[in-house]
């Protein structure tokens, strides 16, 4: 269990930090930073992963570990714990698939993630498996807003499986870029 716990813990700065001097050097003029929300943290208390703290850094972040290490788990935790389930009206199937795996690996636990919004407003999102999302501000008072609505906070969470499916498919991808646009048009 504990080669388990250290294997899902690492990520790759490194690659973050390459990505990073290369979007972001000075000599790269013509790009420039645009305000975004991060994800800072995900902390889990009880289930497969009990005690796993993953700090994640500004930018790309990679989960490695062998197979059974928790990986998909992980992002799996984000992806709910965020609010940001698939559609059950419209992909049931994945929404079933994604339920089913936290709520057999979190059982009785809970997540804790927290973020930053691109106004760098804090907060953070808890949840059991059998709850829904409650949202606290910076100084812990819970606050009356959904992170799945596009309003205070966005994220993409793509799994193994949905990348492989964009991969195969010009539509997929095509809408991949487009979100950012429907976002926009959505405000």
């Amino acid at each position: 269990m504990a080669e388990r716990k250290r294997a899902c813990r690492y990520f790759c700065s490194e690659v973050d930090s390459l990505c990073w001097s290369t979007l972001y050097s000075p000599t790269v003029s013509f790009m420039k930073i645009v305000p975004h929300h991060v994800v800072l943290r995900l902390a889990v208390t009880g289930g497969f992963l009990a005690g796993a703290h993953f700090e994640f850094a500004d930018g790309l972040n990679c989960l490695i570990g062998g197979r059974g290490a928790g990986k998909t788990t992980a992002l799996e935790f984000l992806r709910f714990g965020l609010g940001l389930m698939p559609d059950p009206k419209t992909n049931a199937q994945r929404h079933r698939g994604i339920d089913a795996l936290v709520k057999s690996n979190l059982g009785s636990g809970r997540l804790e993630i927290e973020l930053r919004t691109k106004t760098d407003m804090r907060y953070t999102a808890g949840r059991g498996a059998q709850e829904t999302v409650q949202v606290l501000n910076e100084v812990g008072t819970p606050v009356p807003i959904s992170l799945n609505r596009d309003q205070i906070f966005s994220a993409d969470v793509f799994s193994q499986n949905e990348i492989e499916e964009i991969a195969s498919s010009p539509k997929a991808q095509l809408e991949l870029i487009l979100i950012p646009k429907h976002r926009e048009a959505a405000r």
